[in-house]
């Protein structure tokens, strides 16, 4: 897929922005850009470039903002339907890449490229027959599009489809070179052979852009890189492990949180190398999306010199390098958040019961039954991170954190609000798109937070807001409630939502009552401290097995030992 953000030929007056974006000077030509904007604020070209800039820079929430208006004024602009699917896939908000892609096609059914896009996004999520399709069909249109034929090669492949996708590779070698087709035959594979690539193709072909090659350090190289986020005055003091947290995303801001507490408060020194970047701009250390050769040089040099890894969500590779090589029974645990086990529970299961691997889950009823080798440890959050919500005087202000409206319910919760607004003096606030600080921003600036009604538990975002004081109206199945019957959040349904909203904006001083109990929770059961320590204990467990303590928090840091 392309990492290229287009741009549209411009006239003579841009000439000036051109020659400082050739010399990657994006200050300078935002600064034009946006003077050029003062004068024509529905500039259809300048609003694209501003766009194509900020997501050059990486500062994806800006790009998103101007492509957006540009689709405002005109719904029909292929290039920022296609910009805004490079956005989101980037993201990981694949259904909406796919909705931006599938604009992009039925603006123009033969952009190629467009059309290969969009079959990566749908072969993310695993819809193999519709993402086939379009990888054909971008052939069809450009037989000889290098893109495409990668990747319908490599669908291919996996499926087990070896001699498709040998004859694959004939069509396409022939479709190069025409004169020579006579000259070259097609081999056939068993069916049922182990999965080797051919000659021909040994590279490993995968759907996304690879990361840059790894230089491997020499074994003589002993470079001390764990020391790095370790406050200078323990430094000393530091006498446990090495820690590499590894993950594809930083879920909801876990992992660097939890690299930063083992730093600071702990014998142990960590470092959290994560896959993909997200639009939440949580704290970080290594992100490797950023395709920055010294970071992958630097995590290749983390993994092999670390004694413990703390795994999110189960990234398989980082680079070229197979992480899997590094992680044994008594040196690794997997940590998952909800979906992945939602989707793959089957599969994730098995894996750890072939490889005797620990794995940690916030809800221990998304693993199957019976699991050996899954414990629960909650979700963390520091309650000093959030203001507190404001008195309930004046229009009472409800927020709705949206990552996916069907999942949330968010049709249901903007049609129950309509129907409060009739009678009360309420506010809702959809918070979309935004980074981590500005949510945590609207929601102290609110009263009350609709979650979702659809998956039964409850995560990091009504959490943040139970922190604040809000009222916090969710739907809880009865596996959550036997693990927490008596969480503060509010209980609902699709039938009774409206009604129990309806209850808090008539007897206001309940919102101050439940708002204290919601804070009083969130610093008994997902205190950060609390859960390091869970953690600590968890990696003893994995390192030594089932073993007596002769003291308390012996990892932690100024331990004392007096305590029983």
């Amino acid at each position: 897929m392309s990492d290229e953000f287009l741009t549209e030929e411009k006239p003579s007056i841009f000439n000036e922005v051109t020659e400082y974006l050739k010399d990657a000077n994006f200050e300078e030509a935002l600064r034009l850009l946006q003077d050029r904007l003062q004068t024509d604020p529905g500039d259809l070209d300048t609003l694209h470039l501003i766009g194509t800039i900020h997501a050059k820079k990486g500062d994806y929430i800006k790009a998103e903002k101007f492509f957006r208006k540009e689709l405002e004024i005109d719904p029909n602009r292929e290039e920022a339907h296609f910009n805004l699917g490079l956005i989101h896939s980037k993201q990981n908000r694949l259904s909406e890449a796919i909705e931006d892609f599938e604009n992009v096609v039925r603006l123009n059914p033969e952009d190629v490229q467009a059309l290969n896009d969009l079959g990566v996004m749908y072969y993310s999520k695993g819809v193999t027959d519709k993402s086939h399709d379009l990888f054909c069909k971008a052939l069809q249109v450009k037989p000889t599009y290098k893109d495409a034929f990668l990747n319908l090669f490599e669908l291919l492949w996996n499926a087990g489809k070896y001699n498709q996708a040998l004859e694959h590779v004939y069509n396409f070698l022939k479709k190069l070179s025409p004169a020579d087709s006579n000259r070259i035959t097609q081999p056939e594979v068993e069916e049922n052979k182990q999965k080797v690539q051919p000659e021909y193709l040994k590279r490993s072909l995968e759907m996304r852009k690879r990361a840059p090659a790894i230089i491997k350090p020499s074994d003589s190289e002993k470079l001390d890189i764990f020391d790095k986020h370790v406050p200078q005055a323990i430094k000393d003091k530091k006498t446990g492990m090495n820690i590499a947290v590894v993950a594809d995303f930083n879920i909801a801001g876990q992992l660097s949180q939890l690299f930063r507490l083992i730093n600071e408060k702990t014998i142990h020194r960590a470092r959290c190398i994560i896959i993909y970047d997200d639009y939440l701009t949580y704290d970080k250390d290594i992100v490797l999306s950023h395709d920055k050769q010294d970071d992958f040089q630097t995590a290749v040099k983390i993994i092999e010199n670390a004694d413990f890894f703390h795994i999110g969500r189960f990234p398989k590779k980082v680079g070229d390098l197979n992480l899997l090589d590094y992680l044994k029974p008594n040196n690794t645990i997997v940590q998952y958040f909800g979906s992945e086990l939602r989707q793959k529970a089957k599969e994730i299961y098995q894996w750890h019961l072939t490889n005797k691997i620990t794995g940690l889950s916030a809800w221990d009823y998304t693993m199957l039954e019976s699991s050996p080798f899954f414990y629960h440890i909650n979700i963390m959050f520091d309650s000093t991170k959030i203001k507190s919500a404001p008195k309930p005087e004046g229009t009472i202000k409800i927020v709705h954190p949206v990552t996916n409206r069907n999942v949330k319910r968010t049709d249901l919760f903007l049609e129950v609000v309509d129907r409060l607004r009739k009678k009360y003096d309420i506010e809702p606030i959809l918070i979309e798109g935004k980074n981590n600080q500005e949510c945590l921003e609207l929601k102290s600036q609110a009263h009350m937070t609709y979650d979702q009604i659809s998956v039964g538990i409850y995560g990091l975002s009504a959490i943040e807001s139970m922190a604040a004081g809000h009222v916090v109206f969710g739907g809880i199945s009865n596996f959550a409630a036997s693990y927490f019957p008596d969480n503060p959040i509010v209980w609902v349904t699709e039938d009774d939502l409206f009604e129990k909203i309806e209850h808090y904006l008539i007897n206001r001083v309940q919102i101050l009552d439940r708002g204290l109990a919601g804070k009083s929770w969130v610093k008994l059961n997902h205190d950060p401290d609390r859960i390091l320590r869970q953690h600590l204990y968890m990696y003893d467990f994995v390192r030594n097995g089932h073993r007596f303590l002769r003291h308390p928090d012996e990892q932690l840091l100024g331990a004392g030992y007096d305590r029983g």
